[in-house]
């Protein structure tokens, strides 16, 4: 009887040790101390401790995938005029204007992301899925650990047909919380996403978004300019991912271990040990 009852509390405490985080931390690169979207921010992200990244796509004239947020050249980079307008051969020349490095082609920072067994969030635009799809041959990235962001219903289309195993595609939007009514959210559902992918500035959203999407089994993804309390509301609200987006962010998560953040699955995990530990004495007791 007392095996069994030990047997019994340390099959709970591996389930808990499997259990899924909510309110996992994804990033834009790590950009308190490094470029967004380069080979340096996702290995400092990971090297912090973090799950997963984000990456904002854009492509180039001869359709090679880069990690690079605007299309304009000028805006990051030493170069000039729309990216499209570039073959890579001449965009790999480049360097961003903030401190130095190099552009980097996707498949370079999924090679990077599996070195470390990580996750990836692409915000893919519209990025060609041929493009994204030759990056993930190239580097042998598992596309199950790859989940897109979109803003609409064809790129939505393209990917899904292209990568049948995407860990979730999930609809963006920058409207307003009060936007996202029963009607939206109902369409969203239909069409297919795994879920919604909205802004918390300048406000957290309000738990009654939270309730509806939970209601249809969406999950949420926002992003954030990241306060020590903004993380903590958004995981007492269920969040499931949130990429933090400003200089701050990098910086508080790394001076902190992430201290901000809560992770009821290790949670969970501890509250088992102590009942397995209240167990095992009993039954020595008795």
């Amino acid at each position: 009887m007392m095996m069994n009852r030990r047997i019994i509390a340390l099959t709970v405490l591996l389930t808990a040790a499997a259990t899924p985080a909510l309110g996992e931390i994804v990033q834009l690169g790590w950009g308190g101390q490094h470029q967004t979207n380069t080979l340096s921010a996702v290995r400092a992200a990971f090297s912090a401790g973090l799950k997963g990244v984000e990456i904002d796509l854009c492509v180039t004239r001869d359709g090679v995938a880069i990690g690079l947020h605007d299309a304009e050249l000028s805006n990051e980079t030493d170069g000039q005029g729309d990216v499209t307008n570039h073959d890579w051969a001449d965009v790999a020349n480049l360097r961003h204007n903030r401190r130095g490095e190099r552009i980097s082609r996707l498949t370079d920072l999924l090679t990077e992301i599996k070195r470390w067994d990580g996750e990836v969030f692409l915000d893919v635009r519209q990025v060609p899925a041929a493009a994204v799809g030759a990056a993930i041959a190239e580097s042998g990235f598992d596309e199950s650990r790859i989940a897109v962001t979109v803003f609409d219903n064809s790129v939505a289309t393209d990917y899904r047909a292209a990568f049948p195993a995407l860990a979730g595609i999930y609809l963006k939007s920058y409207d307003s919380h009060s936007a996202f009514d029963e009607n939206f959210l109902d369409t969203v559902k239909e069409f297919g996403y795994t879920g919604l992918a909205f802004s918390s500035r300048p406000e957290l959203p309000p738990a009654s978004l939270m309730e509806r999407l939970e209601t249809r089994s969406l999950k949420s993804y926002t992003f954030v300019g990241f306060t020590e309390h903004d993380v903590q509301a958004l995981n007492s609200l269920g969040v499931d991912y949130v990429v933090m987006v400003s200089a701050a962010a990098g910086n508080h998560y790394q001076a902190t271990g992430g201290a901000g953040v809560v992770r009821p699955g290790v949670l969970l995990l501890l509250m088992t040990w102590v009942a397995w530990r209240c167990v095992a004495r009993r039954d020595k007791g008795g």
